[in-house]
């Protein structure tokens, strides 16, 4: 289970060469683990990890922790979301001549930008390496991603979360990305709100320009549930 055959060593490599170099990341800050909340623990925080396939936080130059028991391509998919994370608060920190990424005002918008990056790197990069150049591989990994039904599952309930947005955002941009399709909203399902098709709109908007502060404006002005 996890990344066998592959190593740690080998995917962060494969990240740094790829993706992003991860300056200044310690790789020994890794953790491949059964129980999720013993690493929570081991560093004091307090957020719950049931139901996670993996976190990472700015803490001690970055901390990753992923699951033992997801399958090959779902374990290689949580560390590069997570590495993707990492990698975020990197960019923050030096855009923004911070230290502690966490205390910083605009964390949770950048948390939120990051979650839409996160979803479309770690698929696209796990599907990269697995694919390995083969093509037909590759284009039929990307035919298995029920993009409707996961945006009718994320954004077709009562209760939206921004979270639920960023998730909906990094699935379009990943499949878009992959079929050359420009209109990325026009994935969304019929039944959702213009108003939630304009907070989307916006928050894309805010993505595509790396603009963090227009990101935690928009969040202050919209209602959904944090």
């Amino acid at each position: 289970m996890g990344f066998e055959p592959y190593t740690i060593e080998q995917l962060v490599s494969y990240y740094r060469q790829n993706i992003n170099s991860l300056e200044g990341f310690d790789i020994s800050n890794i953790y491949l683990v059964e129980d999720l909340q013993v690493i929570a623990d081991k560093y004091g925080i307090k957020e719950s990890t049931t139901n996670m396939e993996g976190f990472a936080v700015p803490i001690n130059g970055g901390v990753v922790a992923i699951l033992n028991n997801l399958n090959g391509f779902n374990s290689i998919k949580a560390l590069f979301h997570e590495l993707t994370h990492i990698s975020d608060d990197i960019w923050f920190a030096k855009a923004y001549g911070v230290v502690e990424v966490a205390k910083h005002p605009y964390y949770y918008a950048l948390q939120i930008y990051s979650e839409i990056n996160a979803f479309k790197i770690g698929n696209q990069y796990a599907v990269e390496f697995l694919s390995d150049g083969n093509p037909m591989l590759k284009y039929n990994m990307y035919e298995s991603i029920s993009l409707d039904s996961i945006l009718r599952d994320l954004l077709c309930k009562k209760e939206i979360e921004l979270y639920d947005i960023a998730k909906a955002l990094g699935y379009i941009l990943l499949y878009d990305d992959f079929y050359k399709i420009d209109d990325h909203l026009s994935h969304i399902p019929d039944s959702v709100s213009l108003r939630l098709r304009g907070v989307i709109q916006s928050i894309l908007d805010a993505y595509y320009n790396d603009d963090i502060e227009e990101m935690d404006y928009i969040i202050n002005l919209i209602t959904v549930k944090r």
